[in-house]
């Protein structure tokens, strides 16, 4: 049985985990430029989600169980009506992610929707983004995938999310990764235009 409560500051090392696990290893890798000589990085995430506020804040976190072990993990929060700005000091991997959050302004935004190995595929993604609709309320609401991952993309758009904007995700030396972030709105969103 899938239970979900709401995260503490314990539950860094899992939400630091599955920052990483959402954001394809760029947490880490940002982490670790982060870190001072000799520092695990992994501590650099975890003192980060474990701020009292924040996007990554451990406040706007919430964890599914699975017989008492950590499942998962979501980070949900508001997006106010303010674009964030994009300066020469914004790491180069992070600029398509702020420019798709900008878009996605003034809904409840999904910053990390994340199931660890060992329970995929047993509905705890889905409990997940149940709760962050509810806590949503009629708002519209807001997730960035890799348009690679396909069982992301499924599950979300079975679940209403439609694509909404791209953008080419990229290395932090600025080269191009490979793949594109894809910026999916949930109601309302079919007054947007869909992309192909």
């Amino acid at each position: 049985m899938i239970a979900l409560r709401p995260a503490s500051k314990g539950d860094a090392p899992d939400l630091a985990r599955g920052l990483n696990i959402a954001g394809n290893g760029m947490p880490l890798a940002h982490w670790q430029s982060l870190a001072a000589p000799g520092q695990d990085p992994w501590q650099v995430g975890q003192a980060r989600v474990s701020e009292d506020s924040g996007p990554n804040s451990w406040t706007n976190a919430t964890v599914a169980e699975v017989d008492g072990c950590v499942a998962g993990v979501l980070i949900a929060y508001d997006l106010g009506g303010v674009p964030d700005s994009i300066g020469p000091e914004t790491p180069a991997q992070f600029a398509p992610l702020i420019e798709l959050e900008n878009l996605a302004r003034n809904t409840r935004h999904i910053h990390v929707l994340a199931v660890f190995d060992a329970f995929r595929r047993q509905g705890v993604a889905r409990r997940l983004l149940s709760s962050a609709g509810h806590r949503a309320g009629p708002g519209e609401q807001s997730i960035i995938v890799d348009a690679t991952n396909r069982p992301a993309v499924t599950l979300y758009g079975s679940c209403g999310f439609e694509p909404v904007a791209r953008r080419s995700a990229r290395h932090p030396d600025g080269r191009l990764a490979g793949h594109d972030w894809t910026l999916l709105r949930k109601a309302g969103a079919r007054d947007q235009p869909r992309i192909g």
